[in-house]
């Protein structure tokens, strides 16, 4: 019985290309929310968010959302790919380019409210559950990743900068709350370039593996090659000795086994069966 043949990873580098230009974008808009601030912010008390909301503040909401809506791209290319990271991992990784997208759509308070509205709750919660997404998603993602050679040198600056990420998380609770929030912007901007970091890692490594077979003795998403037994062919299999099965995986020519006979005159062995004609001869 013939196998069904994997989809091919043709849409993964693609996609890559998109996430890698929404980086550069929102890295772009960033600066430049920064370049003419309303009179009086400081990017090292106020956060991101603050900026966002102020009269200047749109290229910075815009980078949230171009960010959001360009990481959905990573997920699906490590499908198309065929990069196995876990549907745990896939899931935080949505919830990552979800919560960007919420958090854009529903800004914060403007600044000097006192007390948070419902709207300013939701932007709290969504854009924390995406700053905590994204690393703990790597972290989870590494445990297969690195089992996968053509990952493994990508693996050790992932979880730095995930483990980073997730130090730069407690700094930030902690300046938020017993902290009084000094320099709460300047950690935030910190904890926001590792991660955005991290993700340039993801997304260079996944768009040089879109791009390359995978590597001997290793299968889609790293799983190791089975040496078969027999090769179908067809209806029929033909059985490989250990000789063959290597030959195979090397992806030389396995010529079918013939099994000894008298006088010199053997014959084709395929699924334990002489091939019709062979007892001709």
């Amino acid at each position: 019985m013939m196998s069904r043949p994997l989809p091919q990873p043709w849409t993964a580098r693609p996609l890559t290309l998109v996430a890698a230009l929404g980086l550069c974008l929102t890295a772009a808009l960033g600066v430049a929310a920064h370049l003419a601030p309303d009179p009086g912010m400081s990017p090292l008390s106020l956060t991101i968010s603050d900026y966002a909301v102020s009269n200047n503040g749109w290229p910075m909401n815009l980078a949230i959302l171009v960010l959001g809506v360009t990481s959905l791209a990573v997920p699906l290319a490590l499908r198309a790919a065929r990069v196995g990271v876990g549907r745990l991992a896939e899931a935080l990784l949505l919830v990552w380019c979800l919560g960007l997208i919420a958090s854009a759509l529903v800004p914060t308070d403007p600044i000097g409210q006192v007390e948070l509205s419902t709207q300013g709750y939701v932007h709290r919660y969504v854009s924390v559950a995406a700053f905590v997404a994204l690393p703990v998603a790597t972290l989870l993602a590494i445990r297969r990743l690195a089992a996968d050679v053509r990952w493994r040198d990508a693996v050790r600056r992932l979880r730095a900068l995930a483990l980073t990420s997730v130090l730069g998380l407690l700094a930030l609770y902690y300046v938020a709350f017993p902290g009084g929030r000094v320099m709460m912007g300047l950690v935030e901007r910190i904890l926001v370039l590792v991660e955005l970091a991290l993700l340039a890692v993801l997304v260079t490594r996944l768009h040089r593996v879109a791009g390359s077979r995978s590597p001997g003795g290793a299968g889609p998403g790293g799983a190791p090659l089975r040496r078969p037994d027999r090769l179908e062919v067809g209806f029929a299999s033909v059985a490989m000795v250990p000789d063959q099965r290597c030959a195979l995986t090397r992806h030389a020519p396995c010529p079918p086994t013939r099994t000894g006979g008298t006088g010199g005159v053997g014959h084709r062995s395929w699924a334990g069966r002489a091939l019709p004609g062979d007892a001709a001869r």
